[in-house]
């Protein structure tokens, strides 16, 4: 249980790595907000279906990597199926499907190192029936062979407290939660991408598809520049000596 001193010390550890991170900054009425609220220009995500945004910043970074603990309502209102396609072709192809479904969704390179496969699709639900009602919509959308799940919160804070534990919320908890909401200012904004911002994610997907090996890289890349010569510009192929068909 906290002592008043350990609580403290947490928030103040807190404070020490927002303020060496620099990515705060204090408002005129003495709350924290993000320095930058845009975005950054590489984002491997694609959003669908504007999902509502959240602080997932705050919470994840902050009160779940910084703090140790995992915010109500990570725990009780967000649900999410995950599609795990298991190449770039798939991720297109699910893209596409994804843009005629609707639901709040994003899609992407999953450039973390600790969950596994190149490519994945996040579902936003806020209830578990809700979560398993587009599990149901999505599951005959996509090859029997691509995985898909039904999990709860961010992969984050499930490596931080497995999830099925989620429901029993302490009072240490509770009181660290709040005190953590009393430093930050928290508005919500709207989340868009423009077709360029689009273009830019995609690019970055054929680079993660040739970096990883991809089989459906270099077709993807001449789908999606409509360029029979693109793969010539984006994969230098060297010339080779070690014996029959050396080029």
């Amino acid at each position: 249980m906290y002592s008043v001193l350990s609580f403290d010390r947490t928030i103040n550890s807190v404070l020490r790595q927002i303020k060496a991170e620099k990515m705060f900054r204090v408002s005129p009425n003495g709350k924290l907000c993000l320095s930058s609220p845009g975005r950054a220009w590489e984002l491997p995500w694609i959003i669908i279906g504007n999902p509502r945004r959240k602080f997932c910043y705050h919470w994840n970074h902050v009160y779940c990597g910084m703090a140790g603990i995992i915010p109500r309502f990570c725990r009780f209102n967000c649900w999410k199926v995950v599609v795990k396609p298991r190449t770039l072709k798939e991720t297109l192809s699910l893209y596409d499907t994804m843009r005629v479904l609707d639901l709040p969704s994003k899609i992407g390179a999953d450039v973390r190192t600790y969950t596994f496969g190149p490519w994945a699709a996040f579902f936003y639900g806020d209830s578990l029936d809700q979560a398993k009602a587009y599990y149901a919509i999505i599951k005959p959308e996509i090859p029997n062979e691509t995985p898909i799940i039904v999990k709860r919160g961010c992969t984050e804070m499930e490596g931080l407290q497995p999830s099925n534990t989620w429901d029993d919320l302490s009072e240490d908890d509770k009181r660290l939660e709040a005190a953590l909401d009393d430093l930050f200012e928290m508005e919500e904004m709207p989340f868009s991408q423009s077709a360029w911002a689009k273009n830019q994610t995609m690019e970055m997907w054929v680079k993660q598809a040739i970096m990883i090996g991809d089989p459906t890289a270099r077709e993807m890349a001449e789908t999606l520049s409509m360029d029979s010569e693109i793969w010539e510009r984006l994969v230098v192929c060297p010339v080779t000596y070690h014996g029959e068909g050396d080029e």
